[in-house]
C-alpha cells in the first residue's frame, strides 16, 4: 500500500511538471522520469542509460544518462527530432517509444537488474511505462517484443545466416524472413488492437530492418569468416533493393530506419569506386575544396529531399569532424539543406570546431618542426636529431577518433619512462596546422611534435608500411629500426617490456 501511494505522489509531481518541461525545453524534448523498485537490491548501479540513434553519428557514444536518487527515482530530458523507439539500459536492455514533446513515466523492477536468461530484449516486468502520453504505444511496442518469434530475428540465428550463406543466398533469405515477419505482425495487429502509431513502428522497423542487415552483410560476413571485406563477393543487382529508396520518407520512427540513412549515407560518399577514385584525383590535382564541389553535384543528382539533406549533412560534418575549417567555410551552401533542424546541427558543430581551433595557446608546449629539403633523409635526420635515445613514433591525425584514444596510455607510458632515454615522437600527417596545433593544446599533448607535409607523410608511409593511423614505430638507441608495425601504447604490458630491453 505505502509504495502505490509513493507511485501516485511521484506521478502527480511528473504531471505538474510535464507542461513547464514542455514549453520551456521546445517541441524537441521528450522528458523522462521514473522509479525503480526493489531498489535496494542494487544501489551500488545508480544510473540508468538511455541510447537514442544520433541521424549524424557525431560523437562514438550517443547514450544520455540519468542518476538514480536514493529513492529510486530518476529524470532525464532529451532532444529528438521525430518519433522514434530507444533503449533503456539498466543491467540488461529494453525497447521503449517516444515522441518529441511527451512525457513518459516508467517503472523498473530492479530484482531482475541482471536476469539474462530470457532472450528477448524485453521482460514485461522488468519495465513499463505506466503514465504520460504513452502507455498504451509502449504496452504495444513491449508485447510485440516479447511475442517475436527467434525465428524472425535472434542474434545467433542471424549471425550464423550472416556467417555461412553466400550474398545471394542470404538477400533470398533475408526477403523471405521479411514476409514471415509481416504476416506475423499482421496477426499481431489483429489479436492486440494495437494503436496506429504503433502500427506504423512495426512496418518501419520490419522494412527497415532486412536493409540493414543486407548493408551489413559484407562487413559482418568478412568479420565472422576473417578474411577481409575486399574479398567478399556481392552479385552485380545485390544493392538493386535502393532503387526504390524512399528519398523523401522523413517519418524514422524506427531505429533500423535510423541506421538505414546512416548506411545509405556512407554508401552514397564512400562506396563508389568510380567516385571515390575520381574525387581523388581531383583532390591530388586541384585541392579538396574543387573535389568537394564537384562530389556535392553528385550527392545532389542521385538523391533528393529529406534522404539529400541527410547525406549532405553527413558529407558537410565529416569536413568538421576532420578539423578541415577553411574547406569547409568555402564549400558549405546552406541552402542545399532545407532542413532547419540539420542546419542547425551543422552549424553548431562549426562554432564548436570554432571555439576549439581559437583556443590555441602555444606557449609551453613543444612544437617542432624537423626540416628535411631532402625526403629521402628525412629518417636519418630523426636518428640524428635523437641519437642514444629510444624513439617510440606515434603517427596521428585530429580526426582520428582511434588515435584519440591511445593519447591518454601514451601519457601513462611517458610518466613511466620520465627522465629516461626515451623519446615519444609524435607526427602529425593528414590535417592542417591550425587544427593540429589546437588539438595538441586542448588535448595537453607532450612529447615531441612535428607535422609532416604531404610528401614526408607519403615517403614514411611507404617506408614502414603504414595503411592507417594510428601507427606505431619503434626504432632503438643505435638507430636501428626494431619494428616498423610498434605495439600500442594502450597494450601497457607489452610495449613496455619492449621498451625495457632496449633500454638495458
Amino acid at each position: 500500500m505505502r509504495k502505490t501511494l509513493f507511485i501516485i505522489f511521484v506521478l502527480t509531481t511528473f504531471f505538474q511538471l510535464t507542461s513547464y518541461a514542455q514549453n520551456k525545453e521546445g517541441k524537441y524534448n521528450v522528458k523522462i522520469r521514473g522509479i525503480v523498485i526493489n531498489f535496494g537490491q542494487h544501489k551500488e548501479n545508480k544510473t540508468i542509460d538511455f541510447d537514442f540513434v544520433d541521424l549524424f553519428q557525431r560523437k562514438s557514444n550517443d547514450l544520455q544518462r540519468s542518476e538514480i536518487d536514493s529513492l529510486g527515482q530518476f529524470s532525464i530530458s532529451v532532444q529528438i527530432l521525430y518519433a522514434q523507439d530507444f533503449d533503456l539500459i539498466y543491467g540488461r536492455r529494453a525497447k521503449l517509444f517516444c515522441s518529441p514533446g511527451d512525457s513518459l513515466f516508467i517503472e523498473i523492477d530492479a530484482t531482475i537488474f541482471n536476469d539474462l536468461s530470457n532472450t528477448k530484449p524485453n521482460n514485461q516486468f522488468f519495465v513499463r511505462v505506466i503514465g504520460g502520453n504513452r502507455v498504451k504505444d509502449n504496452a504495444d511496442l513491449i508485447a510485440f517484443m516479447l511475442s517475436e518469434p527467434n525465428t524472425l530475428y535472434n542474434g545467433k540465428f542471424m549471425s550464423t545466416a550472416i556467417t555461412s550463406k553466400s550474398a545471394n543466398d542470404f538477400k533470398t533469405f533475408n526477403i523471405d524472413r521479411e514476409n514471415e515477419y509481416r504476416r506475423f505482425s499482421i496477426s499481431f495487429k489483429k489479436q492486440n488492437q494495437t494503436s496506429e502509431l504503433i502500427n506504423q513502428w512495426m512496418d518501419d522497423y520490419i522494412k527497415f530492418q532486412t536493409w540493414n542487415d543486407l548493408f551489413g552483410y559484407p562487413f559482418e560476413h568478412a568479420y565472422n569468416n576473417k578474411i577481409s571485406e575486399a574479398s567478399v563477393v556481392l552479385p552485380a543487382d545485390y544493392y538493386d533493393f535502393l532503387n526504390n529508396f524512399p528519398m523523401n520518407d522523413n517519418q524514422v520512427i524506427s531505429t533500423k530506419h535510423a541506421y538505414v540513412l546512416q548506411n545509405y549515407s556512407r554508401f552514397i560518399i564512400d562506396n563508389r569506386k568510380d567516385t571515390a577514385d575520381n574525387f581523388c584525383k581531383i583532390m591530388k590535382g586541384m585541392g579538396i575544396v574543387p573535389a568537394s564541389k564537384v562530389e556535392i553535384q553528385r550527392i545532389c543528382r542521385e538523391t533528393s529531399g529529406f534522404t539529400q539533406n541527410i547525406v549532405l549533412t553527413n558529407f558537410y560534418l565529416r569536413l568538421l569532424k576532420a578539423q578541415l575549417l577553411k574547406e569547409f567555410e568555402a564549400i558549405y551552401d546552406s541552402s542545399t539543406i532545407s532542413n532547419s533542424f540539420f542546419r542547425s546541427v551543422i552549424n553548431n558543430e562549426h562554432l564548436s570546431l570554432q571555439k576549439f581551433i581559437d583556443k590555441q595557446v602555444a606557449d609551453g608546449l613543444n612544437l617542432k618542426t624537423i626540416s628535411s629539403n631532402d625526403v629521402n633523409n628525412l629518417i636519418g635526420t630523426i636518428r640524428a636529431k635523437y641519437s642514444g635515445k629510444v624513439i617510440y613514433i606515434d603517427f596521428w591525425a585530429p580526426w582520428c577518433a582511434p588515435c584519440m584514444a591511445e593519447l591518454s596510455h601514451s601519457k601513462e607510458l611517458q610518466e613511466i619512462y620520465k627522465n629516461k632515454d626515451v623519446v615519444f615522437l609524435f607526427l602529425g600527417n593528414n590535417c592542417k596546422e591550425d587544427s593540429w596545433k589546437a588539438t595538441i593544446v586542448n588535448k595537453k599533448m607532450t612529447g615531441e611534435q612535428m607535422l609532416l607535409d604531404d610528401s614526408q607523410y607519403e615517403f614514411l608511409a611507404e617506408k614502414f608500411g603504414i595503411t592507417g593511423i594510428p601507427h606505431y614505430v619503434l626504432i632503438d638507441k643505435k638507430g636501428n629500426l626494431i619494428s616498423k608495425n610498434a605495439t600500442r601504447p594502450s597494450e601497457k604490458e607489452l610495449i613496455t617490456k619492449q621498451i625495457n630491453q632496449l633500454l638495458n
